[in-house]
């Protein structure tokens, strides 16, 4: 993928991967993993904080992941019309080139419709998909939308709960020969590691970070883009 800096047409190359089943990971990073890279504290929408004091580690890990740079490893970042701040900290700072550079926010607003109609039902496509969202989500109301093969229920502050998941994932995928297979993470700044890391110890699977594009249907807190709003109708612009 080329990435345009269009936002309908930057989702359509992801969509188009995805129809032809291309292995590569995708991960993005806005104002919450910001503070958590420039190492700020921070108390998410979603419920997590992260502490500069005791969460330290983590802020490198994701770091690491901001940093990595691999033709197959695709990111995301604030866009300047949104926060151009955010934006030019992104821009001055991550590993990724510029044609594997998109917007953070590349699933929803605007794009939130087409995700849901196009997108989402490409997913069931794979013949295996790991979903690993919070372990509170409602199975069955996911499953009318995703026939995933495998949930991996993880916290609300998964950075610091859950963080050995990270190698049991990479572990479980050699042991049991993965591949050809779908990885979806609804993990927040988790997502971007786990995005990370597996891909960079096995190519074989696609790993995508979506946030909280499953929220209606794992029943958590419902974002404006996903109700009628000046979000869900907002086409973003890497123009500043």
């Amino acid at each position: 993928m080329i990435f345009t800096k269009k936002f309908e047409q930057d989702l359509d190359l992801i969509i188009d991967s995805v129809k032809n089943k291309k292995k590569f990971a995708f991960s993005k990073y806005a104002d919450g993993e910001l503070s958590i890279l420039k190492n700020k504290q921070i108390t998410n929408i979603d419920n997590w904080t992260f502490n500069p004091f005791i969460d330290r580690m983590f802020s490198n890990l994701l770091m690491e992941s901001f940093k990595y740079n691999d033709e197959g490893y695709f990111i995301g970042i604030s866009c300047p019309c949104c926060d151009p701040t955010a934006y030019r900290w992104f821009i001055d700072n991550k590993g990724s080139d510029n044609t594997n550079t998109t917007f953070a926010n590349i699933f929803v607003n605007n794009n939130y419709k087409k995700f849901k109609d196009e997108l989402l039902p490409l997913f069931n496509g794979y013949e295996k998909i790991y979903l690993i969202a919070n372990k509170e989500s409602n199975l069955l109301k996911i499953k009318e939308i995703l026939n995933y093969t495998e949930f991996i229920g993880i916290g609300y502050q998964a950075f610091k709960t859950d963080l050995n998941l990270i190698e049991d994932l990479r572990k479980k995928i050699e042991k049991e020969e993965i591949k050809d297979s779908l990885f979806l993470f609804c993990a927040g700044p988790m997502g971007n590691v786990l995005s990370y890391y597996l891909w960079r110890h096995n190519k074989n699977n696609t790993y995508l970070d979506i946030g909280s594009t499953l929220n209606p249907w794992t029943e958590k807190n419902i974002r404006d883009y996903q109700k009628s709003s000046f979000h869900s109708n907002k086409i973003c612009k890497f123009e500043i």
